[in-house]
């Protein structure tokens, strides 16, 4: 069996089944039809599984964690594989499978509607994102992407305002199991943890959930409470527009797509971090001396309590002065 991609967008299979016989070989062209034309069939993985199938001499079985519905041209390249004489695998490629359907769906959208805007986002199906998804959605002209569907210790929806915020990767939250099956005050705290935390870290954030994940009392008390919580509700497009109005980062993770981090002015009081009387960590720090004596604030540890503060600032009680 040989599997190869000519050209991009297109894609051949060849299956030798008798080295004599060249007339015997299956050779099959598995080059999706643009959106809106006739597909010849064999564009899907179940396309190849079926009609393999049905010569009576194949046996070919599709991976549990695979999609019937999966274009073949996603398949990886290879030369010269023996089918006959031990079972083999077929892999999907990252790249033939990711730009086919990024493309494809750009191009359905196309043909479809009217009145499109200018800035294209695409929603990162099972919220997989890596460097490779990102690439590729800016060459193929998306201006934004939700992507991870969670913070990574590096360098994917982690990012904050201070140091700039990937339009290619907005955090996209789903509902379940976080979401589902709270009381109206249990889901009213929850949202109110979320709005504190993304506002401190100038984050912007996707909300999704599929079709009955949430009952539609749950889905009005979660809007309600993102209003009245103080957020702005923006469609995809607005909030990657948000983002592109700010000012581009050139500082960007290896790998990453250059000019993607965008840092955008904060609004609000500023946060406060120094820590209260009742603190866990007023006191319960290691004296590292003089040298690590002042806090940010430029407070000496050693003029108020009974030790040292874990972090980096020192615990100044109520009604002293903070002056230096």
């Amino acid at each position: 069996m040989n599997i190869s991609h000519p050209t991009p967008g297109h894609a051949t299979l060849t299956v030798t089944t008798s080295p004599d016989d060249p007339a015997a070989d299956i050779k099959w062209d598995l080059t999706p039809a643009a959106p809106g034309q006739t597909s010849n069939g064999l564009v899907t993985l179940g396309g190849i599984l079926d009609t393999l199938e049905q010569r009576g001499v194949f046996s070919v079985v599709l991976d549990a964690n695979a999609k019937s519905a999966a274009r073949s041209i996603s398949l990886a390249d290879v030369t010269n594989m023996d089918i006959k004489s031990a079972a083999q695998n077929l892999d999907l490629d990252e790249t033939q499978m990711e730009t086919e359907e990024m493309s494809w769906a750009l191009g359905w959208m196309n043909l479809n509607f009217t009145g499109l805007p200018t800035r294209r986002v695409y929603v990162m199906p099972g919220s997989y994102e890596d460097p490779v998804t990102e690439n590729l959605a800016a060459s193929l002209g998306y201006a934004g992407v939700r992507g991870a569907g969670s913070l990574k210790p590096c360098c994917g929806a982690n990012t904050t305002l201070a140091t700039g915020y990937d339009v290619l990767n907005i955090l996209s939250q789903g509902a379940v199991p976080n979401y589902q099956g709270l009381s109206y005050q249990a889901m009213r705290n929850r949202v109110s943890q979320d709005l504190f935390k993304n506002a401190l870290w100038g984050r912007p954030i996707g909300y999704f959930w599929h079709v009955n994940e949430l009952r539609p009392d749950e889905v009005a008390n979660f809007m309600d409470a993102l209003v009245q919580g103080g957020a702005t509700l923006e469609s995809n497009t607005q909030m990657v527009n948000v983002l592109l109005a700010c000012q581009a980062n050139d500082v960007v993770p290896t790998g990453y797509v250059a000019g993607s981090y965008y840092v955008c002015a904060g609004s609000g009081a500023a946060a406060d971090f120094r820590p209260t009387v009742n603190s866990p960590v007023r006191d319960a720090g290691a004296n590292l001396g003089a040298e690590y004596q002042y806090d940010l604030m430029g407070i000496n540890q050693n003029l108020y309590g009974a030790g040292w503060e874990i972090g980096a600032y020192a615990y100044v009680p109520e009604g002293l002065s903070a002056g230096h």
